[in-house]
């Protein structure tokens, strides 16, 4: 069964192969996804703001590779990022609520000076 989108063999008898992700294959019922777990893709996540999934992708590497320091001060960098934007992001929704219950005093008093008039 020949699988659509593959290269015709290289010069000289090589083979050669496309990388394709989410490849679907003539007759078979169910598509092949490939998930590419990479430093470059860790980085892309991260710079997308997409860090829980940057994370875990550095983890998975460093279980490959538990001597790369560069990838553990990458990750342990990526994890105080996010730890300081949930935080911010918590501070940030905690003043919204403290206005929100401001107005909603300021609106109560309202209407009890309205029922008193």
């Amino acid at each position: 069964m020949k699988r659509r989108g593959a290269l015709p063999p290289a010069a000289g008898g090589a083979s050669r192969r496309r990388i394709v992700v989410g490849a679907y294959f003539m007759g078979s019922d169910m598509a092949e996804e490939q998930e590419f777990e990479t430093e470059t893709m860790a980085g892309i996540y991260a710079s997308q703001g997409h860090y829980g999934k940057a994370i875990g992708i550095y983890r998975r590497l460093l279980e490959q590779e538990p001597d790369r320091s560069d990838l553990k001060d990458k990750m342990l960098r990526i994890e105080s990022k996010k730890k300081y934007e949930d935080e911010t992001r918590l501070a940030h929704k905690f003043s919204e609520w403290l206005n929100l219950l401001m107005k909603r005093k300021k609106l109560e008093a309202l209407k009890q000076l309205k029922k008193t008039r």
